[in-house]
């Protein structure tokens, strides 16, 4: 197929706000939508290479699959290599079991069952999940399992029946992720039975461009749909959160705004010229290999720690991920794409060892029961507590329910029951207080717990009560508070606690 700069550079506009959406930024608080615009366009290139080979009388499955091979797996393996001993030695052994149970279930391309039983993307926990991102990845390859069986098979028909073939699945597909959303949002979400129509909204267009149809055509509409559909991207990256349906019908306003790029951007469009600049060609290049490096990194930033990384941490970890791309595209992507420097028959035998390896890692790790260097869990979670301690010279704090910067806005509202913050700790005795305020909170809070009771716990450093003394990022931290005592009457206390001067 004819190369395309702009689509290229549509990859960049997909990975790089779902690196910062997982870096916390809040200002992409809809980053997450990054995977949707690349579920479009993988649809509409693979739909394409396939249409053409059907057409030409060339497909071939074995062909079809050794390209799946050579542009997931190796990439794929060497960024899970390198997190194995970050893993080993960061986690607790209650995570590291988890982490072996996620490695071979990647190992089979089921990886989003797995974190379906296990999290919830948009919670505080799915942020430690090194592998959490590869759910797209199971989904995409359970699509391209049957998509070329079926592709095949209605060629044969005719390209009417089978675009109302494809169409009728989408319209299925949508209708299932709409009703599973509303139900069960959190399983909904990486349930490939609900995104299956947003690879098969590029399928279509694929389909539409191989026929040779021209179709809404011209220079003006050109212009003035393609920055629509850029602009229906921006929009949902900006404004979509955690409490956007996904997937659902809002879905489609990322997903049709990559649809619109992908036929309306030429070259001498406005759109065309910013997607095909240097840049945005570059990232785009690299950008499966950030997308795989952007959540260890984030994730072991943030394991390294009791507490929360600071921005500047996270920004740096963002960066690195568009750091390690390049290498790993450059050395490890492409060679491996290249069949005269590997060829098929050593693909194969390097993509066998290579499952077969993560299948025993991830099995002797749950065979071990996430066995770590620092002995029980008991023993891990005692030592990381004694060096906060040390690090803060004796101030007692319960560093995940204490925020040392302005709270992010896209976790507050689920870190509380992530963290047992919530005052329904089941070690602990339930008490209808909730304590709020600056570090002096933390102290109040901590003296509870160490009696035995579990209070609710909101709090940030220096955040002052006095609304003439509130900082932007408290004054959202107190809306919060508010909300939630408003939603839970059963507390019936609440403890201010603040550094206070003489005259208040």
């Amino acid at each position: 197929m004819q190369y395309r700069r702009d689509i290229d550079g549509l990859r960049a506009v997909a990975v790089l706000p779902v690196i910062l959406f997982h870096a916390g930024w809040s200002f992409f608080c809809g980053g997450f939508v990054g995977v949707d615009i690349f579920f479009v366009i993988s649809g509409y290139l693979i739909t394409t290479i396939l249409a053409t080979e059907c057409a030409a009388g060339t497909f071939s499955f074995k062909r079809f699959y050794e390209r799946r091979a050579r542009r997931i797996l190796p990439a794929l393996a060497f960024v899970i290599l390198c997190s194995l001993p970050f893993a080993y030695f960061l986690m607790l052994p209650s995570e590291l079991h988890a982490f072996a149970k996620s490695i071979l279930s990647i190992s089979v391309f089921s990886s989003n069952f797995f974190f379906q039983s296990e999290t919830d993307y948009f919670g505080a926990d799915a942020e430690a999940k090194p592998f959490l991102h590869t759910w797209s990845l199971a989904v995409e390859e359970q699509y391209y399992f049957l998509f070329p069986l079926l592709l095949a098979f209605l060629w044969k028909f005719g390209r009417t029946k089978l675009t109302g073939v494809l169409g009728a699945l989408a319209v299925a597909s949508l209708a299932y992720a709409e009703w599973s959303v509303r139900g069960n949002p959190e399983e909904a979400f990486f349930d490939t039975r609900g995104r299956i129509w947003e690879i098969l909204v590029g399928a279509l267009l694929a389909v539409f461009h191989t026929s040779g149809t021209i179709w809404l055509s011209s220079k003006i509409l050109n212009q003035l749909l393609s920055l629509f559909g850029l602009l229906l991207i921006g929009y949902s990256i900006l404004t979509f959160d955690e409490t956007t349906p996904s997937p659902g019908l809002l879905l489609l306003l990322p997903v049709l705004g990559t649809a619109l790029i992908i036929h309306f951007s030429k070259p001498e469009t406005l759109v065309g010229r910013l997607l095909g600049s240097k840049p945005m060609v570059g990232v785009g290049l690299i950008s499966y290999s950030a997308y795989l490096w952007h959540q260890p990194l984030l994730a072991f930033a943030r394991l390294r720690s009791p507490e929360a990384p600071d921005p500047f941490t996270l920004a740096l970890c963002a960066v690195l991920a568009v750091a390690f791309a390049y290498p790993t595209w450059r050395f490890i992507e492409q060679p491996f794409r290249d069949r005269n420097r590997i060829p098929t028959k050593l693909l194969w035998k390097v993509a066998a060892a290579i499952t077969a390896s993560f299948v025993m890692i991830g099995g002797a790790g749950i065979f071990l029961n996430g066995a770590t260097p620092g002995g029980s869990e008991e023993a891990v979670v005692e030592n990381r507590y004694k060096a906060l301690m040390a690090e803060r010279e004796g101030v007692t704090r319960w560093g995940v329910c204490h925020f040392n910067h302005q709270p992010p806005n896209r976790t507050f509202k689920r870190f509380l029951k992530a963290w047992r913050c919530d005052g329904k700790d089941p070690d602990l005795k339930p008490l209808p207080v909730i304590v709020v305020g600056d570090s002096h909170s933390a102290d109040i809070a901590a003296a509870f717990r160490t009696n035995g009771f579990a209070p609710v716990q909101m709090g940030g450093s220096r955040c002052s009560v006095v609304p003439s003394r509130m900082s932007k990022g408290c004054g959202m931290l107190f809306s919060h508070i508010k909300e939630f005592a408003t939603k839970h009457p059963e507390f019936t206390h609440l403890i201010l606690a603040n550094r206070w001067d003489e005259q208040e």
